[in-house]
């Protein structure tokens, strides 16, 4: 009788994961909506409004940190992680983000390899920064390099993986009131 309550508590537990998981992964098609033209709005916006950072970085380390990771797309990423990380782990975890189209990441954790993030650097300037880094990426018509966590990305998934990752740290940014 045991074996039997066992087998039902399994096959219970496992029906509500699987409609769990599939609630939440179940949101509009990112693809549709998450453009670099949405992303510049976005930033447009931005500069529109005074607003603050509540996280542990600054509004301008904040743009430093999403301009790198466009950089980086063009250019290559100072550092990844393996091989069978990204073809598993990180694939998967690309997928998640892009069918619900948000991410969500460690939002003070630096990009591996990457430079420091300037502290002194003027918000302004970060957001034209940042704001340069989309058109480049907008522009680019070279190939584009393997993600240090996600691996090979089209440049339509890197568009993806770029307005996803702004819009995770924009979750720390809101209005000065």
């Amino acid at each position: 009788m045991k074996r039997r309550n066992l087998i039902k508590t399994i096959a219970a537990g496992s029906a509500i994961a699987g409609v769990g998981g599939y609630i939440w992964v179940k949101t509009s098609d990112a693809s549709e909506i998450y453009t670099l033209d949405y992303a510049l709005s976005l930033l447009e916006d931005f500069s529109k409004q005074h607003l603050k950072a509540t996280g542990n970085w600054s509004l301008s380390e904040i743009y430093q940190h999403c301009a790198q990771s466009i950089h980086f797309s063009m250019q290559g990423f100072p550092e990844h992680k393996s091989e069978v990380f990204k073809s598993t782990i990180g694939s998967a975890a690309f997928g998640v983000f892009k069918a619900k189209g948000s991410m969500n990441h460690g939002l003070s954790e630096a990009i591996p390899g990457a430079a420091a993030l300037d502290p002194t650097m003027a918000e302004t300037t970060a957001l034209s920064q940042l704001k340069q880094a989309f058109i480049d990426f907008k522009a680019f018509q070279g190939e584009l390099k393997e993600h240090f966590a996600y691996g090979e990305l089209s440049k339509r998934e890197y568009e993806i993986a770029h307005l996803l990752h702004l819009l995770n740290h924009a979750q720390e940014i809101e209005p000065v009131s």
